[in-house]
């Protein structure tokens, strides 16, 4: 990924309705790691924004215009927090915020989840490699099927509790995630 990476998102809104989001990488930092220890600040903070691709939409950003970010933080106890929100702009805003507000909400919940289950894979399959941490291969939430799938059983198997880099992993614990932001 690289800034001006075009993203197309699709949302399983209701089991009858998808909806799609064209959007562009309009700003994305170099990860920051204790490892690397790259940070000035002495924050692991890594950001990524995304804006909708109104041209791809073919509509005018006065009617409605989207901006996504994402923040991954290493924290000092060796966790990772990710925070991830979403605004809306425009005149079609409004309409956003009634009709899909609260459905939006627990998509974001839904993918907070999803991605702590990936890593918790990841994690305990670097764990029985006998590395230090999981390398990141590909797109993280792409559905991989066969081993992987059995080990996510095996983790919700066990209420979603797992240990990771020698931490016991809370519920809300390896990955948390902010509601959808929604504005007018």
């Amino acid at each position: 990924m690289e800034v001006g990476t075009f993203m197309t998102f699709t949302y399983q809104l209701t089991p009858a309705e998808k909806s799609e989001s064209k959007e562009v990488v309009r700003h994305l930092e170099a990860l920051k790691t204790r490892e690397l220890a790259n940070s000035a600040t002495g924050k692991y903070v890594t950001r990524i924004r995304l804006t909708s691709d109104n041209a791809g939409l073919l509509a005018p950003g006065f009617m409605l215009k989207t901006e996504r970010v994402l923040e991954i933080e290493e924290l000092e106890n060796g966790m990772t927090e990710v925070r991830h929100w979403q605004s809306f702009a425009g005149l079609g805003a409004n309409l956003v915020k009634r009709k899909w507000e609260r459905v939006l909400q627990e998509k974001f919940l839904d993918m907070a989840s999803e991605l702590k289950k990936r890593s918790l894979v990841l994690e305990k399959r670097a764990r029985k490699a006998g590395e230090q941490g999981a390398a990141v291969n590909g797109v993280v939430g792409k559905e991989v099927g066969g081993e992987e799938e059995r080990e996510s059983e095996e983790i919700d198997k066990e209420g979603g509790v797992a240990e990771v880099n020698g931490h016991p992993a809370k519920e809300e614990g390896n990955v948390a995630a902010a509601g959808a932001g929604v504005m007018a």
